[in-house]
């Protein structure tokens, strides 16, 4: 089950989605007839020479937006930066240096992440244990 969110949180000035017309609130609903589940499809899917983009404006209205794209970052940034949410180690080590930090930290800090488009994309650690 995804809980994805391809809500457009902002949109680089000056680049193709902002020429196309891509507004920060709109939400992103296809590529290429297909919906990315989460942000390595997505820039998988965008890798295409020309990308037919189905957005949901804002006012509640979609539009079909084609984009030539010379091979670079559309300029999309989304309210969620996986679009879907991220995975949590699941695993109940007694080692676990995340279970034996001191109570009143920030919430974040708490987080086991076992992610592996997280390590993908940010080098950060995975135990890939969570991983059929």
């Amino acid at each position: 089950m995804h809980s994805c969110d391809r809500t457009i949180e902002y949109v680089e000035p000056h680049s193709l989605a902002a020429e196309a017309g891509i507004e920060s609130g709109d939400v992103l609903l296809k590529i290429n007839d297909e919906e990315p589940l989460d942000i390595l499809e997505y820039r998988y899917l965008i890798s295409e020479y020309e990308v037919e983009l189905e957005i949901e404006k804002r006012d509640g209205s979609v539009e079909i937006i084609t984009i030539e794209n010379d091979y670079e970052d559309l300029g999309i940034e989304f309210r969620e930066g996986l679009i879907d949410k991220a995975q949590s180690c699941r695993n109940k080590c007694i080692f676990c240096f995340i279970d034996q930090l001191p109570k009143g930290m920030r919430e974040t800090v708490y987080f086991k992440d076992d992610d592996a488009r997280l390590s993908f994309l940010q080098g950060n650690y995975v135990t890939l244990t969570n991983m059929s």
